[in-house]
């Protein structure tokens, strides 16, 4: 015996709604990297006088030559792409938006020197990358240089 069902809980309105008010949200949400144009920020390590430094901490002779180093990685196949990014450092300072290149798919390096210390003591901050996409990414290397 077949049953019809004569009354639904929801107008065919009601519905194409909801099902635009969930196409909205999914548009907000945020996007992976492949939406992005297929790049991320890979690995990163800061190095002290031209040695890693371990826990991202240098405890030694002043002034030291801190250089900040970041991967930036691309999955996109068969371009070379350009993208844009900047550093900003704990104490304020910036740099302007500069541009490189990453054959795809493939990895490029970007670095950011700082020379750090005169005398004894200890300094503390970070120094952040930000990739200019749709959805910024951002990466902050910490560290701690402890002045001898």
């Amino acid at each position: 015996m077949n049953k019809t069902i004569k009354h639904s809980f929801f107008h065919p309105k009601q519905l194409l709604a909801a099902a635009c008010a969930l196409a909205f949200l999914l548009a907000l949400a945020p996007m992976s990297v492949a939406q992005q144009g297929g790049f991320s920020i890979g690995g990163y390590v800061l190095y002290a006088n031209g040695k890693v430094a371990k826990n991202f901490t240098y405890t030694g002779s002043c002034p030291v030559q801190l250089k900040f180093d970041w991967s930036i990685v691309s999955t996109e196949v068969g371009e070379s792409i350009p993208v844009q990014y900047a550093f900003k450092r704990s104490d304020g300072s910036y740099t302007s938006w500069k541009s490189v290149t990453v054959s795809s798919p493939g990895t490029v390096d970007v670095t950011f020197p700082w020379q750090l210390g005169g005398g004894k003591g200890q300094y503390t901050g970070w120094v952040q990358m930000t990739l200019d996409l749709m959805r910024p990414a951002k990466q902050k290397i910490p560290f701690t240089v402890n002045c001898k």
